[in-house]
């Protein structure tokens, strides 16, 4: 998790690993771009973004 402290809030971005493109729509479902959250985690947060953004990790194993 990162966070930085803004002058008028406190923004968190949440950093999840998965091993593939499939694991991550087995756990959000079809629609992977929507973000999900637990409704708790809901309730602490002044806005979500509308579109979870996701990225390929890439590594150099030879090294």
């Amino acid at each position: 998790m990162l966070r930085a402290n803004r002058s008028d809030e406190c923004e968190f971005v949440v950093i999840n690993f998965f091993d593939s493109l499939e694991a991550v729509q087995r756990f959000a479902g079809p629609d992977y771009t929507v973000p999900i959250f637990e409704p708790e985690a809901r309730e602490l947060l002044s806005r979500i973004e509308p579109m979870a953004n996701h990225y390929e990790v890439r590594f150099d194993t030879t090294k």
